[in-house]
């Protein structure tokens, strides 16, 4: 799967996972929070060579810290899949009475660096 980035809440994540080298192509299936995610998309490239699995969704501020997970499984092998697990990090904004929103600022106590942090993050209620 790619790098680790944050998702927002309300714009579409698309998270893919690659099997490459199997013959005949690997099984590629994606779960949630341990349930098999479906409506998923896979496409076939390289004369059959890679396999491209890509499981696109909207995040919830709920959903951040979940665990998302691509498995890859080959029919002939007789192994558990290959696993490769993502745990969402959902950047949201402030909508509603009903979320709250937490602030907090770090920085340099001597000021050095002259650079402000601040990070929110959203929890519902």
């Amino acid at each position: 799967m790619p790098r680790r980035r944050p998702v927002s809440v309300g714009w579409i994540a698309q998270l893919t996972c690659e099997a490459r080298g199997a013959r005949p192509q690997a099984e590629l299936t994606w779960w949630r929070e341990g349930k098999e995610v479906e409506g998923t998309t896979e496409t076939v490239l390289e004369d059959g060579n890679l396999t491209v699995s890509t499981y696109a969704f909207t995040p919830r501020a709920e959903d951040n810290g979940k665990s998302v997970t691509c498995k890859a499984h080959h029919a002939t092998l007789e192994m558990e899949p290959i696993a490769d697990t993502v745990t969402l990090n959902v950047h949201c904004k402030y909508e509603s009475s009903s979320n709250k929103l937490h602030i907090k600022t770090f920085h340099d106590p001597l000021n050095l660096s002259g650079i402000i942090r601040i990070v929110g993050t959203c929890e519902l209620s």
